[in-house]
């Protein structure tokens, strides 16, 4: 499954695994908690994808926002801003 990808080695494949669980939007609400634990992976690229899949989400990702709130990189921070504002409907 998308979800088990998320445990591959590789980064690409991570975040190709979770853009893809992206494009299900709030039918992929089952993966926010693996979609909350990649935003704590090493692999940058993987990060603002997990941020953009949750914030594709939408409300069904609030769980998340905690998570999104507490990111201290800058470059995904803009995005988790982003994020938020679609998973609080704004």
């Amino acid at each position: 499954t998308l979800v088990e990808s998320l445990q591959q080695e590789y980064g690409a494949e991570r975040r190709n695994a979770i853009r893809d669980l992206g494009r299900f939007g709030r039918r992929a609400a089952d993966a926010v908690p693996a979609l909350i634990d990649a935003l704590a992976d090493e692999n940058r690229w993987v990060q603002e994808e997990a941020v953009r899949s949750l914030g594709k989400i939408g409300p069904a990702a609030a769980d998340a926002i905690p998570a999104l709130i507490a990111i201290q990189a800058e470059e995904v921070r803009v995005l988790a801003q982003q994020a938020l504002e679609e998973i609080r409907g704004f």
